[in-house]
């Protein structure tokens, strides 16, 4: 265990959803978790600490002196600990089932403390014939594991697949438990919908939940529980370098003469003339090492003419690097180093560097402007506004203006899924503008609005009342209010929107994700409120 911790042995279980035991040894400590289709339903222990009374103790149920005194009764009459406390008739099923979910938690989570050991799984399903099954949720435990023990060093661990790219592996919407931590923000695993880089999601995490450690965390569960399934997709090629062709290699020079001559004739040498006379071989070398260079020169100025008229021919920016309005920093990133490319002079002789360099540097300096001017926010706000005003000029019939609203809407949702929701809404407004009768474009506002800064709820829902005013059927204007009320603490009123959404369109994954998380955290809530709901009598 000392090389696969714990938490990893719990996300690989839970991923390839295996049934049966897994033992733990260290030391004298034995432990063994049982798990059915990857979720693990029982755990024992031989740690005298983890044991029912213990936890009820811990929780303030139970005195130290009454968990002694129930433990040797136990030990007395050979009950389980369930029946020694059903036999004191003062603790309900429900309440004595919480408190055995939480001491089973409790074994697993310890575990994950673990820094040697050993472990052993046995898939047999045959295994789980006399044991009890509970419920207990993989994602909470590794997420614990973590927090409690700090097992994992988390920004090495991912850093290791920054570059793959993941998306959301569906299927498993209605099965999800995410921990409490993060079922307020649940919607952020909508940005895996699409196909994107684990590096690319990890500003867009820590954004939505304020925390780069949390935003790490969240991430690692995903992965290693494989709700992220990686993509088989092969990184496109880089462009290649233009490198210069090698030089013909010098022949070594001549051996010195052994042969002494008077000191008399090396006077006379050193004060004559001296006339080098080039060999017809070296004569031919040095001309074609002229040759290479002009030729390299050539090439090298054709290259940055190409590149001059392509930026003073192209349209804007997005033109200038071949990207969409909605391609993502990381693009705009590869698509300005495939230009600087092309401009490159470092690999090319010296004489074709200092005939070049100035030309060179134009163009390295129009590029900067380029990649500032879509990559830095309010640049891009600026310059896309100001185009949108002249292309707003010629929008003068209806199918003009509709396709220049979708290309706002498009805009706006960039906004919002590169963490600048504050900008978004201007996007969706002028979609409104141009086009008043579609329905979508007001949901939007609506949802734009709410993860603004300012947050204004009751804008937010008059906006997402009149998309529904004009299509009660409109799925998305469902998810968004049920996304409302959940975060404004109203589950029943965000159950009834995503039934509505599903209801409208039962492909809705989102919808069904939602209402699988609803129904796992209310059981959690309910959980925790027996935990807690009388422990301040013995407090």
């Amino acid at each position: 265990m000392s090389q696969v911790p714990l938490v990893e042995i719990l996300g690989y279980l839970y991923a390839q959803k295996k049934t049966g035991r897994l033992a733990l040894t260290r030391g004298r400590q034995n432990k063994e978790i049982f798990f059915f289709d990857g979720v693990p339903i029982f755990a024992t222990s031989s740690a005298p600490a983890e044991n029912l009374f213990e936890v009820m103790a811990k929780f303030h149920k139970l005195t130290q002196e009454e968990a002694l005194q129930l433990r040797a009764l136990q030990k007395e009459k050979g009950l389980s600990p369930e029946d020694t406390l059903k036999s004191l008739g003062s603790l309900s099923d429900p309440e004595i089932y919480c408190f055995q979910m939480e001491t089973f938690s409790q074994m697993v989570i310890n575990a994950c403390g673990w820094s040697d050991g050993h472990y052993q799984f046995q898939p047999d399903e045959r295994l789980l014939d006399q044991v009890p099954m509970f419920d207990l949720s993989p994602l909470d435990l590794i997420y614990r594991g973590v927090k409690n023990y700090h097992a994992l060093n988390l920004a090495q661990e991912i850093q290791q697949v920054q570059e793959k790219k993941v998306r959301i592996a569906h299927g498993w919407e209605q099965a999800l438990a995410l921990p409490r931590a993060f079922y307020q923000h649940s919607d952020i695993l909508d940005l895996f919908d699409q196909e994107t880089s684990v590096g690319e999601s990890i500003p867009r995490l820590h954004h939505e939940l304020g925390d780069l450690n949390e935003a790490l965390l969240l991430l690692y569960m995903l992965l290693v529980t494989g709700l992220l399934a990686f993509s088989d997709q092969e990184t496109p090629a880089a462009e290649p370098e233009v490198k210069p062709e090698p030089l013909p290699a010098k022949e070594p020079p001549a051996p010195v003469s052994t042969i002494y001559i008077s000191t008399q004739r090396v006077r006379e040498r050193i004060k004559a003339p001296t006339r080098t006379v080039a060999s017809a071989e070296e004569i031919k070398k040095k001309a074609a090492e002229a040759q290479n260079v002009q030729r390299q020169t050539t090439e090298a100025e054709k290259r940055l003419e190409a590149m001059e008229n392509h930026l003073s021919e192209a349209a804007g920016p997005f033109q200038v690097l071949a990207v969409e309005v909605g391609a993502s920093p990381r693009d705009i990133q590869k698509a300005c180093t495939l230009l600087r490319n092309r401009i490159r002079l470092d690999q090319m002789p010296l004489e074709v560097q200092q005939k070049l360099k100035e030309r060179a540097a134009k163009l390295e300096t129009k590029l900067d402007e380029v990649v500032q001017t879509v990559s830095h926010p309010e640049k891009r706000v600026a310059y896309e506004q100001e185009q949108f005003q002249e292309e707003k000029k010629k929008a003068w019939n209806i199918p003009l203006k509709k396709k220049l609203a979708l290309q706002q809407w498009k805009q706006g949702q960039w906004y919002l899924d590169n963490v600048h929701p504050e900008f978004a809404p201007r996007y969706f407004e002028q979609a409104v503008e141009l086009d008043p009768e579609q329905p979508l474009y007001y949901a939007y506002v609506g949802w734009a609005t709410y993860r603004g800064r300012s947050r204004n709820l009751a804008e937010a829902r008059a906006y997402l009342s009149q998309a529904l005013n004009l299509n009660p059927l409109l799925d998305q204007a469902h998810y968004f209010l049920g996304l409302i009320a959940k975060r404004e603490g109203d589950p029943d009123l965000a159950e009834h929107h995503f039934r509505k959404a599903l209801e409208s369109n039962p492909q809705h994954a989102q919808a069904k994700r939602e209402l699988g998380l609803l129904a796992s955290h209310q059981k959690q809530e309910s959980l925790l409120g027996r935990l807690l709901g009388k422990t301040s009598s013995k407090k």
